[in-house]
């Protein structure tokens, strides 16, 4: 996805830090990883290259806004003076070439034998040089011995260092996340922090995309029941504060710098910030509508079928946000009304309401495939969401940040 971003004429990764597109990725990733990324996508087949183009830069959406919103709290961490960066489950990360760091930082990759071997063979294509240091580490993170394994590679306890697990502890079973947060507080100096994210109360057992990760070799195990749980993890780990919030926030204030950037200071939107924020954290959550449950996917079709005048309804709806899951309830009418205009005629060109019944099809023939027995599983476990969202108020993907 961070390729993705790369071709266009308009990046946005690196743009908020100082640095340029994501070079390195589509060598990283390969063809096989511009198949995944269509794989995932859902709908009728694009027509031509420029709507696969389209429906790939949407699909990217969610990522580069983590990716904006991580690169940033590196960024910051480098500036008060962190030298050690170690980036957990690494994958196919290019942070060591692409942020703008120097040869006094260090960024420790950890991840499983296999995948750092991988990487390896793709490096050799890249074209661009390390920024900084970049040392392997192979290791089991759901295994305390990783710690071991760091320390052996060169890290310093005795040095501040920033950690990160991005899109790691959803793939984690649920008993291995304290384990790791212990195993990062054992070998953080004071001032180290620790950066991720994870999903709280979303219901991943019967989620319909659990489906396609399962094709992948995957699938998401660690979802915790209420921020009240995850903040005792954190706590019974040793970080002495953390402050977790609501992952459709992330990247609205970026995307409207870099915007500024390339039309000489001046933004699109005249309007109140506020509200082009709130449709920008609004359109995050509509594009994950596959990771909704089963009978949230079930509302939308029935919207989708009624066409445009349907979209602009299930906007409008959510724009109500009665459950408060999006903090639209502290605004008024007028202005919840302009943030649903905003989606409909700004946002994209006005493209979403193309782009939602475009899923008409898909959505139809999945729900249509899904058991009357599989459904009743369903509407339970969505019905237990609620009442939790009722209690606690959270729930979705949530970004956090620790420091020891």
């Amino acid at each position: 996805m961070r390729a993705v971003d790369a071709q266009q004429k308009s990046s946005v990764i690196g743009s908020n830090i100082g640095a340029g597109p994501d070079v390195c990725a589509e060598i990283l990733a390969g063809e096989r990883g511009f198949e995944i990324l269509d794989f995932m996508m859902s709908g009728s087949p694009p027509a031509n290259e420029n709507e696969l183009n389209d429906r790939r830069k949407r699909e990217a959406f969610f990522l580069v806004d983590r990716t904006l919103y991580f690169d940033k709290e590196i960024m910051e961490a480098a500036r008060k003076g962190i030298k050690q960066f170690v980036i957990l489950a690494a994958g196919l990360d290019a942070r060591a070439w692409r942020l703008p760091l120097d040869n006094s930082h260090t960024i420790y990759e950890v991840d499983c034998e296999s995948g750092l071997k991988y990487k390896s063979e793709k490096i050799s294509g890249l074209k661009v040089d390390l920024k900084c240091n970049r040392v392997t580490v192979a290791a089991d993170l759901s295994q305390a011995l990783w710690t071991s394994l760091l320390i052996k590679a060169g890290f310093s306890v005795d040095e501040p260092a920033f950690f990160l697990a991005e899109g790691l502890l959803m793939y984690l079973p649920r008993n291995a996340v304290p384990k790791l947060m212990q195993g990062i507080v054992s070998v953080s100096a004071p001032g180290s922090i620790h950066c991720g994210d994870l999903l709280i109360n979303t219901g991943i057992k019967h989620n319909p995309l659990q489906k396609k990760l399962a094709k992948l070799g995957t699938k998401w195990t660690y979802d915790a029941t209420n921020m009240d749980e995850f903040e005792n993890v954190m706590r019974s780990a040793g970080f002495k504060e953390s402050n977790i919030e609501m992952g459709s926030q992330m990247g609205a204030v970026e995307r409207d710098e870099a915007e500024k950037r390339q039309n000489n200071g001046k933004l699109s939107y005249a309007g109140d910030p506020k509200l082009k924020h709130k449709a920008h954290v609004l359109i995050g959550a509509i594009r994950s509508w596959r990771t909704w449950p089963g009978p949230a996917q079930d509302w939308i079709l029935q919207h989708l079928v009624k066409g445009a005048e349907g979209v602009k309804e299930l906007l409008t709806t959510i724009a109500e946000d009665r459950q408060n899951t999006w903090g639209m309830q502290t605004f008024s009418k007028a202005e919840q009304d302009e943030v649903v205009r905003l989606l409909l005629e700004v946002i994209d060109n006005g493209g979403l309401t193309q782009e939602l019944l475009s899923q008409k099809s898909y959505l139809a023939e999945a729900r249509g495939n899904v058991g009357f027995f599989t459904k009743m599983c369903q509407i339970y476990s969505m019905m237990k969401q609620m009442r939790e969202l009722k209690k606690n108020g959270k729930s979705g993907y949530f970004v956090y940040k620790c420091n020891v």
